[in-house]
C-alpha cells in the first residue's frame, strides 16, 4: 500500500538524516491524512492506493506549477529544492 511505504519512508529518511525526502514524505502524510478527514474517516485510516495517487498527483503538479513560476522568477535555489521533492514524488507515481 502506498500509505504504508510512505510511513515507512518517513521512518528510513530520519535514519539517514535525508532532510528532503523527510520534508517531502511528511507533506504527502499530511496531504494523505487531510484527504481521509475530508472523506469522512478517522486520520488513523490508510487511505486506498486509488485515492493515495490522486492525492501524489495533485502535490506533484503543484510542484511543476512552483518551478515553473521560480524559473520565471530567477529563483534556481528554489527550483532545485521543488525539482528534488518532485523526483520523490514521481517515485510514487
Amino acid at each position: 500500500m502506498i500509505h504504508e511505504n510512505i510511513k515507512e519512508g518517513i521512518k528510513e529518511a530520519m535514519k539517514a538524516k535525508d532532510s528532503v525526502r523527510l520534508e517531502t514524505l511528511r507533506g504527502v502524510a499530511t496531504a494523505l491524512t487531510n484527504e481521509l478527514v475530508a472523506k469522512g474517516k478517522t486520520p488513523q485510516d490508510m487511505i486506498g492506493d486509488e485515492d493515495a495517487i490522486a492525492v501524489i498527483t495533485r502535490l506533484a503538479k503543484q510542484r511543476r506549477d512552483s518551478i515553473s513560476q521560480f524559473k520565471a522568477g530567477g529563483r534556481e535555489d528554489l527550483v532545485a529544492e521543488e525539482e528534488a521533492q518532485l523526483s520523490i514524488l514521481e517515485a510514487f507515481l
